[in-house]
């Protein structure tokens, strides 16, 4: 289970564009986001996530990380003796060049001392994506981010006064619409998922 939210330009996405995507998946002109987050990295438990790749799992079809050359790597782990770890689940992505986010599976395995994270690459200019922690996120006792501290994020989002601010450590970057140019993004809507 994890919460999904539509990120748009604010200039170009209308409630009555999101009511003909919802109804009739007739795409807006303006740039939309679907970024989903797995609620603390609740989506799957690595026992689940194990018999999944390992074939032991005649409910689940496909991958979680719908990767094949990630999913390469994952078997090759497996049997070189790498096991999941509890933190795993659904994560927005960042491309640099492109600067669009994308949602990604992210998992770690670990051997020993090593430990594997995957590399995804932008679907559009095969660039490395950076995984990006959504701020105002609340689980447990305090914030997403707080419970993913472990994970080396350089971006991080922010709901600000309902416009989206994407930022690293030392500088704020841009989320460009495709349609105007418009840099200002906001949340447009939320949702669950299973």
């Amino acid at each position: 289970m994890g919460d999904g939210y539509v990120i748009g330009c604010k200039k170009c996405i209308t409630q009555k564009d999101l009511d003909k995507y919802h109804d009739k998946n007739i795409e807006p002109k303006g740039t939309m986001f679907h970024i989903m987050t797995s609620g603390g990295f609740s989506l799957f438990c690595k026992e689940q996530l194990d018999n999944i790749y390992r074939g032991k799992d005649e409910y689940y079809e496909g991958t979680p990380t719908n990767d094949e050359s990630i999913d390469k790597l994952i078997y090759a782990n497996l049997d070189n003796g790498y096991k999941f770890t509890k933190h795993l689940g659904d994560l927005p992505y960042y491309c640099e060049t492109c600067n669009k986010l994308e949602t990604r599976f992210y998992f770690e395995m670990k051997k020993d001392k090593t430990c594997f994270v995957p590399e995804y690459h932008c679907k559009t200019c095969n660039a490395i994506l950076e995984p990006v922690c959504t701020t105002w996120e609340k689980h447990g006792g305090g914030t997403w981010a707080d419970t993913l501290k472990h994970i080396k994020f350089k971006y991080f989002l922010y709901d600000e006064n309902n416009d989206i601010i994407l930022k690293t450590k030392k500088e704020e970057k841009k989320l460009v619409c495709d349609n105007c140019k418009c840099e200002e993004f906001t949340i447009h809507s939320h949702f669950m998922y299973d």
